[in-house]
């Protein structure tokens, strides 16, 4: 617990004041409760002795009356103050995780879940609020009144007030033996739970192909699978936590009968204990029995706050390992887009993927880079954009090293269109703009400027599409684009790359969905946009790459080719062989369809 709020000073500190308040709040209730059961002694031992007239009885009540109201009145104070901390907390603790997450690279989100990311910002940040708020609450509300009511019952009879102090530490220790128990069970629940969320996630987001390939009744089962071991998982949790209430209950329930035996007798022998003292040290007892049931939740709240803690601070620990540095140079603020990978390599996972590759490529040319799948080819493309970084040599642009380069410059003069374009549940319109300036501002009004938007749109010839749309450029596309065709989406996102005019402009394998007539009349179009651009096409089809300026011939992490068409044609080798192989496809594909 105390590991837990360290760590989450920096957020506490800011809302200091409130949890002030709250504290000096919980103090006073805590006085106010335990000082009304002396009132009550006072009260009745009057009565007894026949010394209280109604006047008397009056000024009781209304002591009474006004220590319950100034109770009420402070423990209404430190719940607010508290409350309303822990959830303003729990906001900037998610804006903080979104904001990081934004700042990780692409090898962390190859190797992560989305569903296990909703449930980290969901799930484990509620847990972590609770107990920075119902947690620190209940826990010094619950301390302080099981301190002033030990106090209260030493100083009506010792020996009473001695065996209750003795059997509190056995009631503690019976609650840190089962709490141990909790940690485990609730860390094997959260990690099921965000198997659930994750299985989920991905159930959605392949409705289509989960109904393409009638499987509807086997995802059923695996989620059911899921949900049933979820269930097993909680009910065992459930089983541990039920048992603190129970064993703090019965602690009580010997600790009840204990008082009532002995203190019983005192009261019966004259022994030093009136019976408004007995009624006192019982009520004081009653006091502290709801606290030391309350142990139980109050552990369980820290324990599960401590886990989720810990999944949390696991996701900050995270660093890219594409990022600004010590190197960078703030200085460079423009980029002309002349390309250079200087003996190259790229190894993930211990394994190399990119092997020395040597390539230059001069502002203003258009370059195409083909080969066989798997050689390697959206790998050079990636490193351009710094998604990763090679392992060994350099990759330069304008002359200076990438890695020296502000990340947010570099990005901004680079249009990268990958094989898999994500579009937003959004406009068209706002989608294709989603670049530029004009939608930057998350406060003001995210207005796509249309003269740009249709240009972009029609150099992607897709404005022909756009006409037969229900609302034109404001239909609203559903999510991930679902509803447009494959060679749409690809187009769409051709379009929003090409609306931010950058200074490199990078088709990861971006024409794969759409037919040879939309592809010929969509690079007829971009050969005026190449014109001053640096332009990288990544195909595995040859037509999409004969009129660059140069094409590159990847196989196996290694350049073995270089030259327009007709130099790799004449040249034979690999780049021959994938021509003939595709123009055999393709007539085959003719002859079938004829």
């Amino acid at each position: 617990m105390l590991q837990v709020l360290t760590e989450l000073a920096p957020y506490l500190r800011r809302h200091t004041r409130q949890y002030v308040i709250g504290a000096v709040a919980v103090v006073l209730t805590a006085f106010f409760v335990t000082l009304s059961p002396r009132v009550l002694a006072r009260a009745i031992d009057a009565v007894r002795s026949g010394q209280a007239d109604t006047a008397t009885l009056t000024r009781f009540a209304a002591t009474l009356g006004a220590i319950a109201l100034g109770a009420a009145c402070f423990n209404l104070l430190q719940r607010r103050q508290m409350i309303v901390a822990s959830r303003q907390i729990e906001t900037e603790l998610r804006d903080d995780l979104f904001t990081h997450l934004t700042t990780l690279d692409r090898r962390f989100y190859d190797r992560s879940r989305t569903g296990d990311l909703m449930n980290l910002l969901a799930s484990d940040l509620s847990t972590v609020r609770e107990v920075l708020g119902p947690g620190l609450n209940m826990g010094s509300r619950v301390t302080l009144i099981a301190v002033g009511a030990l106090v209260g019952m030493f100083t009506l009879q010792p020996l009473l007030g001695t065996l209750v102090a003795v059997a509190a530490p056995v009631m503690v220790s019976a609650a840190a033996l089962l709490r141990r128990r909790v940690a485990a069970r609730f860390q094997a629940s959260q990690a099921q739970l965000s198997d659930i969320a994750a299985r989920t996630q991905e159930n959605f987001a392949g409705a289509r192909l989960v109904r393409g390939y009638a499987l509807e009744q086997r995802e059923l089962e695996v989620f059911e699978a899921l949900n049933e071991q979820y269930v097993r998982l909680n009910l065992s949790l459930a089983r541990v936590e039920a048992a603190l209430p129970a064993v703090m209950s019965l602690l009580m329930a010997a600790a009840w009968l204990t008082i009532l035996l002995i203190g019983g007798r005192l009261v019966i022998f004259g022994a030093g204990l009136t019976v408004g003292e007995y009624v006192a040290f019982t009520t004081y007892l009653a006091l502290l029995a709801g606290p030391v049931v309350d142990i139980g939740r109050m552990l369980n709240i820290y324990q599960r706050g401590a886990t989720s803690w810990s999944r949390l601070q696991r996701l900050l620990l995270e660093r890219p390992r594409v990022a600004d540095s010590g190197r960078t140079d703030p200085s460079v603020s423009e980029l002309r887009g002349d390309l250079e990978f200087r003996d190259v390599t790229l190894q993930i996972g211990g394994v190399t993927l990119l092997s020395h590759v040597n390539l230059r490529v001069q502002s203003g040319t258009s370059v195409g880079i083909t080969g066989r799948t798997g050689a390697g080819k959206s790998l050079l493309a990636a490193l351009v954009a710094r998604q990763f970084d090679p392992t060994e040599g350099r990759v330069l642009i304008d002359g200076h090293d990438a890695r020296a380069l502000p990340l947010s410059v570099l990005r901004e003069h680079i249009g990268f269109v990958p094989q898999e374009p994500f579009l937003f549940s959004d406009t068209l319109a706002q989608n294709i703009a989603f670049g530029l300036a004009e939608t930057r501002d998350p406060t003001g009004p995210r207005v796509a400027p249309p003269g740009r938007v249709q240009e972009a749109a029609r150099l992607a010839v897709l404005d022909a599409d756009v006409q037969t749309f229900p609302n034109r450029y404001d239909t609203m596309l559903g999510e991930r684009g679902v509803t447009l065709s494959g060679g749409q989406r690809q187009r769409t996102a051709i379009a929003r790359a090409l609306a931010r005019e950058p200074r490199i402009l990078v088709l990861d394998d971006a024409l794969s969905a759409v037919d040879s007539h939309t592809e010929r009349a969509l690079l007829g179009n971009l050969r005026g946009v190449m014109r001053g651009r640096t332009v990288l096409v990544v195909s595995h089809r040859v037509s999409a790459l004969r009129d660059l300026d140069q094409i590159v011939v990847l196989d196996g992490g290694r350049v073995v080719g270089r030259g327009t068409h007709d130099e790799l044609m004449a040249a034979g080798g690999l780049y021959t062989d994938l021509v003939r192989r595709q123009r055999a496809d393709d007539s085959h594909d003719a002859g079938e369809n004829s």
